[in-house]
């Protein structure tokens, strides 16, 4: 024997408050989901590269020059990407400077050996030069 099942529409409207309600909690906890979901997107689309490329800043500022960032697709890909770039190219430059700031030390210090030992060449003529002077001041006496 099959089963018949018969619907009232007073059953219906006794059940209409129910069903509401229920519509209500799923709507709520499907946006909850979404909510959580846009969330987690932002998290780790956003969030998550900005954080990483100021901490990669802020040991560049503190002279770490070599604080990469590595970051792939769309644009903080591209942002890390060049933002990369400079800093390859600030540290080759400082780097550039450090070596030209050496060789110019060499150079000074070179520099002051020489003039050293022209001075002390000269001040060795000067005596010399000295005991002529003396000794023509002799002669030209006697």
């Amino acid at each position: 024997m099959a089963m018949r099942w018969e619907v009232s529409p007073k059953r219906l409207e006794s059940r209409v408050p129910d069903l509401q309600a229920g519509l209500a909690i799923g709507a709520a906890g499907l946006m909850l989901l979404v909510g959580l979901g846009l969330a987690y997107f932002f998290h780790h689309s956003v969030r998550r590269p900005v954080h990483d490329l100021m901490e990669a800043m802020q040991r560049a500022s503190e002279g770490n020059l070599s604080a990469l960032v590595d970051i792939s697709g769309g644009e903080f890909g591209r942002l890390s990407s060049a933002y990369n770039q400079m800093m390859r190219r600030l540290k080759a430059s400082v780097d550039e400077n450090q070596r030209l700031f050496l060789q110019v030390q060499d150079f000074n210090a070179e520099l002051r050996r020489k003039v050293n030992a022209a001075t002390e060449e000269l001040a060795a003529k000067n005596v010399q030069l000295q005991e002529v002077n003396e000794k023509l001041f002799l002669l030209q006496r006697q």
